[in-house]
């Protein structure tokens, strides 16, 4: 996500989260930060998905760099298989589809009486899962500081692009039935290749980013949606003796 990018971006939180929220007495602070920030290790799927991906990502590092890292971004890049299609799928990894699908939302609770908060939620669950990624992203971008494929710039890890499509993707997945889920997850996964084709992150960059964004997606979905209700029915099957019968009362 570039800088003009997240400055657009931030300005929907100040529109949306604080003027449009459905709730007049909506108020946000440090530890509505917090729960958020760390919603990828309070919920079961997303805290696998980020154990899996750093798996990974380690390993390929530590081990695999010589034998699949490198190779791979020779391969690649030398092929350039995206051809004159790389610009356009790179611009779907500067927070584009977030941005129209903040906006979509929006739309629909504008123009929508019964569904308004669910429109809202939707909306603020994607800007919230793009923000938290890409705030993650970046920390780790000037923290750990390694060196691109070309040039000298020291920021190569995580795939920024990578992860805001993957939040995306995965906020989609969370609230829209699967027909829209994989296409998302396809657009998001062909821009990561995209990166690696245009020579700008290595194999581990995109798969960490992958794993940023989507833990968001997973986490804040959970935290932040009123949509999902857990079942806490319990039955209780009670014998009694009644007439000289045998009989069992059950209750809800």
């Amino acid at each position: 996500m570039g800088r003009k990018g997240r400055i657009i971006y931030l300005s929907f939180l100040v529109i949306f989260v604080y003027i449009g929220h459905p709730s007049s007495a909506y108020s946000w602070n440090h530890k509505n930060f917090y729960s958020e920030i760390s919603s990828p290790l309070n919920d079961q799927r997303a805290k696998k998905t980020l154990v899996i991906g750093g798996a990974v990502t380690t390993v390929l590092v530590v081990f695999f760099k010589d034998t699949i890292i490198n190779p791979l971004q020779e391969e690649v890049t030398e092929k350039n298989r995206l051809g004159q299609y790389d610009a356009t799928i790179e611009l779907m990894g500067r927070v584009v589809p977030n941005a129209l699908y903040t906006v979509s939302m929006l739309g629909g609770a504008y123009f929508s009486k019964e569904n308004k908060s669910t429109y809202l939620e939707a909306a603020e669950i994607m800007f919230k899962a793009t923000a938290y990624s890409g705030l993650v992203t970046n920390i780790l971008k000037y923290t750990i500081r390694q060196k691109r494929p070309y040039g000298d710039q020291r920021n190569s890890f995580p795939s920024g692009h990578t992860t805001t499509a993957f939040a995306f993707a995965s906020v989609v997945a969370e609230r829209h039935p699967w027909y829209y889920g994989v296409p998302a997850y396809l657009l998001a996964s062909l821009v990561g290749f995209q990166r690696i084709n245009a020579n700008r992150h290595y194999l581990h960059d995109v798969i960490a980013g992958a794993t940023i964004g989507t833990v968001f997606g997973i986490g804040l979905n959970s935290l932040l949606s009123s949509k999902k209700t857990k079942s806490n029915i319990s039955v209780s099957l009670i014998p009694y003796s009644s007439g000289g019968k045998i009989n069992l009362n059950y209750s809800f």
